[in-house]
């Protein structure tokens, strides 16, 4: 529970503890023994692409309009890769945490499904699955810090499916369904 709240389940969301080192998460796991952490995975590429126009919708820059080359540097700083790198992350904090407290997902489940994936997280947490009320059900589909909808130019998508390849290989190797389209996928787009 955090400090002030009343609530019996509560949290924070932050793509920044994916940049945590082995002792971070592990600093975490000795202070917070009760929490658990949810991981919640998003196509690589396209990731990337949203991180470009949420920054852009925050700060009012028009990164989308910068050079193709800028683009990419700003693309393959190493916030933005390292919070991609979901093979590196999940082995962390799964050292770091008991299996029972470390629950995986993905981003497209939310979209594709986002009651499946609601009941699969009220179950990890442990809350009534029951207790998903007509509020929840009709904010279900309501998007949260919509970014405006701009098309990927097809240099960006080769040059990030090129950068995440090799990752996205190591990742379907170890996970079936989502992570094996995104690598197909980057596959198809890196040419």
């Amino acid at each position: 529970m955090f400090v002030g709240r009343p609530e019996p389940i509560t949290g924070e969301i932050t793509p920044a503890y994916a940049l945590l080192d082995d002792a971070d998460a592990a600093n975490m796991q000795r202070q917070l023994p009760n929490t658990k952490f949810l991981y919640i995975m998003r196509d690589p590429v396209d990731r990337a692409w949203s991180s470009i126009r949420y920054h852009e919708k925050r700060s009012g820059s028009k990164l989308t309009s910068m050079s193709a080359s800028d683009i990419e540097k700003h693309l393959s700083n190493d916030a933005i890769v390292g919070r991609s790198d979901f093979a590196g992350t999940i082995q962390r904090w799964r050292q770091a945490l008991p299996q029972e407290r470390f629950w995986l997902g993905f981003y497209d489940d939310i979209v594709k499904d986002p009651i499946r994936m609601l009941t699969g997280v009220y179950e990890f947490l442990g809350a009534d699955v029951e207790a998903i009320g007509p509020d929840a059900l009709k904010e279900i589909h309501q998007k949260v810090n919509d970014s405006a909808a701009k098309e990927m130019p097809v240099n960006i998508r080769r040059f990030l499916s090129q950068q995440y390849l090799p990752a996205l290989e190591r990742l379907a190797k170890d996970m079936h369904g989502w992570p094996e389209k995104w690598y197909q996928d980057a596959l198809t787009a890196a040419g």
